[in-house]
């Protein structure tokens, strides 16, 4: 079950507010009463998002990633060995390439990374869009990769609403007890771990 930040009171009274703008509905979400418990997060109107690490260095971040574990969905459906290198591009973009092994065939995909709006994060919230692969119906108006934990040799990534999780990290072999811990780190901000599963990467090039 997930622990927003946003009590339905409070969203009540912030829907009856006069068009705000992003920024303002930011503003006042952060106002809002936090519990004990609750997952600090930030509401634009329309979608709910994780908040981003203020840690988050993008020079540092390019390079590659190895993912350990991540929500099942239809475009990593099949794969082993998944794996992510970020470059910089020329524009100030950085550039997605996305491997995979899919029921034993290299896949490739192709993409950008771009900063969002401020209000949605200073650091670590991303738009990310992918050579070949259309937005759905109704997506979420701000970032689509957020980096929830950002540590030099790991980071817990969501989506909004909390619908993806992924769990990235420099090494590609990572011991079974250490996933297991960011796995628990991340069910404590919010993730929702039953459609989560663990990525191969025995047996794959570096």
């Amino acid at each position: 079950m997930y622990k927003f930040v946003v009590l339905l009171s409070s969203l009540l009274a912030v829907s009856a507010l006069p068009s705000p703008s992003p920024s303002e509905l930011v503003n006042q979400h952060n106002d809002l009463l936090i519990s004990e418990d609750a997952v600090e997060t930030i509401w634009d109107g329309t979608c709910v998002y994780p908040k981003p690490d203020g840690r988050f260095k993008p020079n540092e971040f390019l390079g590659k990633w190895y993912q350990q574990a991540g929500t099942e969905t239809l475009y990593n459906f099949g794969c082993t060995c998944v794996k992510a290198d970020y470059t910089k591009n020329a524009n100030g973009t950085i550039g997605v390439k996305n491997n995979c092994k899919r029921y034993g065939q290299p896949t490739e995909v192709l993409g950008s990374a771009s900063p969002v709006n401020p209000v949605y994060g200073e650091k670590g919230a991303l738009r990310v869009t992918l050579d070949g692969v259309s937005e759905k119906t109704g997506a979420c108006p701000g970032p689509n990769y957020i980096v929830q934990v950002y540590e030099k040799n790991y980071m817990i990534v969501q989506t909004a609403h909390f619908e993806a999780l992924t769990i990235l990290s420099r090494e590609q072999h990572v011991p079974d007890p250490q996933v297991d811990q960011w796995l628990r780190y991340a069910k404590s901000l919010g993730s929702e771990l039953s459609s989560v599963v663990r990525t191969r990467q025995t047996g794959c090039a570096a």
